[in-house]
């Protein structure tokens, strides 16, 4: 390779990919890693490529090891020739020696999710929308006040990661990565909010991820009060009568596909699953289904649908 990995695949994602210069470097520079990185070259030069991002995931009880797939990519040029398929293989070889549990990711259009499929990728995670609409009859909770922050000191996070240790199966975020976070909603425009108890030294008992369009991408609280407090506080800085925000995927309610999972581990996935759901199946009828099978019936067994939000795609 003539020139250096990061630099090829740098001008990869530009080509392939609509994002803004700033975050194309920010990505570079905080983000990529070349000891994650697949590649296919032709001629010396990188043609096809794609990161494994380490998270950990929340799974009943448990904290899992996971890669996140991000820029995906190959040349227009030199697509239709199975490139990607040859990474993505690659990809699971790679996650089982770094014994990696499960494999995500976030197609970046939706035909790009029967492709993934095709890879042995199944839908799993999903999220419900929630129209609000601000009340003239709410009350804001004694001395909680709500604060626009462009960064995160130590007690943010904890709280941020508290709350998000809260649900079953959740991707969770470290604080290195809480961080990147808020750097990258600044250069897309979005906003971070916080309700804090400035009666109780000032802590976190809610906060807001909000992107440029205003819509809520996560929202965390105490209680519902500081919820109608973040969000009346949002729309009415936008001079907005509503808004709507996320939450994970309700039995009651519509839900958006929005990522993708491939077991890696079966193992271990197989055998916590069943720790917690001792007398729900068979094991070894478990043992018997395919990948994909496996992959929708432990993350989707009862509708307990998995959830992940603020990643960087």
């Amino acid at each position: 390779m003539e020139e250096g990995k990061k630099k090829q695949v740098k001008r990869l994602w530009q080509t392939v990919f609509e994002d803004s210069s700033e975050f194309v470097r920010f990505y570079f520079e905080q983000v990529y890693k070349d000891e994650n990185t697949l590649v296919i070259e032709k001629d010396g030069q990188v043609v096809s490529a794609l990161q494994m991002l380490p998270y950990t995931m929340t799974f009943y009880g448990e904290e899992i090891p996971v890669a996140y797939i991000s820029g995906a990519s190959t040349l227009p040029s030199e697509r239709g020739k199975g490139l990607m398929k040859q990474l993505l293989n690659e990809a699971v070889l790679v996650m089982e020696k770094r014994n990696i549990a499960l494999s995500i990711l976030i197609p970046a259009g939706e035909k790009l999710f029967g492709y993934y499929r095709s890879q042995g990728y199944e839908t799993v995670f999903r999220y419900s929308t929630v129209a609000y609409r601000i009340s003239s009859e709410t009350t804001a909770p004694s001395g909680i006040r709500v604060y626009m922050e462009s960064a995160a000191d130590v007690a943010t996070y904890s709280y941020f990661d508290r709350i998000l240790h809260k649900r079953r199966m959740t991707v969770q975020h470290s604080y290195e990565n809480f961080n990147l976070i808020l750097k990258d909603m600044e250069i897309d425009r979005g906003e971070f909010y916080v309700a804090r108890d400035t009666l109780n030294g000032n802590s976190p008992v809610g906060m807001a991820f909000v992107s440029n369009n205003i819509s809520v991408e996560e929202l965390l609280y105490d209680s519902p009060a500081i919820r109608e407090l973040l969000l009346n506080e949002i729309a009415a800085r936008h001079n907005r009568d509503g808004l709507y925000y996320r939450i994970p995927a309700a039995s009651n309610m519509p839900s958006v596909p929005f990522g993708m999972a491939r077991i890696i581990d079966a193992e271990r996935l197989v055998n916590t699953w069943l720790q917690a759901h001792p007398k729900q199946y068979k094991e070894g009828e478990m043992r018997t289904m395919n990948v994909q099978e496996l992959t929708a019936y432990i993350m989707g067994y009862k509708n307990e649908t998995p959830y992940m939000s603020l990643m960087m795609d």
